[in-house]
């Protein structure tokens, strides 16, 4: 796979394991997982892509993006990076539950170490740009349509690790599910939705140009239908009672992701798929709060 087009400079690190194998097994890509240098959110990107130059250092990441939102590569997309590693597979096992350790999620994973300050971890939003940008094009050059990212109220990250991506899903994860770390913050844990929002509707925008060409070069279908714009029962931004029960990980998941409490909720998101509904947990006063219900659910399950 080739590396990203997006790039400004290259400061490649010796620290990689070559082209995603392990025990003769090669790895796909199918995870995208930023990081946070906890230094300064002005740094630029080949200051963050030095960190990583010495073998002494023993880590790396794929990419590495500046305060200003500059990118730089650090390990070619087709090696693996040595970047969310640290607690081993029986520590995993007894603290969170039996799933993989960070450095299998690097095996299948893009690495990104995004700039940020050591206090409140903040990022500056030409770097949250970036990263955006970088996912969907590294969505689209692996043929991903769709960004998909549960939180639950623990933050153990268990729904996450364990969903397996259908072939169009790129998933995301954190590095402090695989290690006793803060990373990626505070600052991109709170934006995190936005983040999924942005890529998603990237690509919800391209499926809606192809569906609306279709529609208007077809003599033989409704082009209502093929503009897939049938009217929705909510809206983004309604506040809504969410029963309980199954979430996915994306608007045409064929599996759910997990089972969900009752809760209020707030939509953030609609789109024309068997969920087509992405809910989140709101309080009485209709702000966001963990916990509950963080993903795609169908209109059986919502109530006003």
């Amino acid at each position: 796979m080739t590396d990203s087009k997006l790039i400004s400079a290259t400061v490649l690190s010796p620290n990689f394991t070559a082209d995603r194998k392990l025990n003769g097994v090669q790895y796909e890509v199918d995870t995208i997982t930023p990081h946070c240098t906890a230094g300064s959110k002005d740094s630029t990107c080949v200051q963050v892509a030095n960190v990583f130059s010495s073998k002494a250092r023993q880590a790396s990441c794929n990419y590495a993006i500046g305060g200003d939102g500059a990118i730089c590569l650090v390990v070619h997309e087709k090696d693996r990076s040595w970047c969310s590693g640290g607690l081993t597979a029986d520590q995993m096992k007894k603290l969170r539950g039996n799933y993989e350790t960070g450095s299998m999620n690097d095996y299948h994973a893009i690495t990104v170490e995004i700039a940020s300050d050591t206090s409140g971890n903040t990022v500056n939003a030409a770097a949250i740009e970036s990263f955006i940008a970088l996912s969907i094009d590294i969505m689209e050059r692996y043929g991903k349509n769709r960004a998909v990212f549960i939180y639950t109220s623990d933050n153990n990250g268990e729904a996450m690790v364990n969903y397996k991506p259908q072939p169009n899903e790129m998933k995301f994860t954190w590095h402090r599910w695989f290690a006793q770390k803060a990373c990626p913050g505070k600052y991109i844990m709170d934006h995190m939705q936005y983040i999924i929002d942005k890529i998603n509707e990237h690509f919800e925008k391209a499926e809606q140009v192809n569906e609306d060409q279709t529609a208007v070069t077809s003599d033989t279908t409704d082009a209502a239908e093929n503009s897939g714009t049938s009217e929705l029962k909510y809206k983004t931004g309604d506040l809504v009672y969410f029963i309980g029960g199954s979430q996915f990980g994306s608007a045409n998941a064929s599996n759910p992701a997990g089972e969900v409490k009752a809760s209020l909720a707030k939509i953030t998101q609609t789109y024309n798929g068997k969920h087509p509904y992405h809910c989140r947990r709101v309080n009485s006063q209709g702000e966001f709060i963990v916990g509950g219900i963080y993903g795609w659910t169908d209109e059986a399950n919502l109530t006003t």
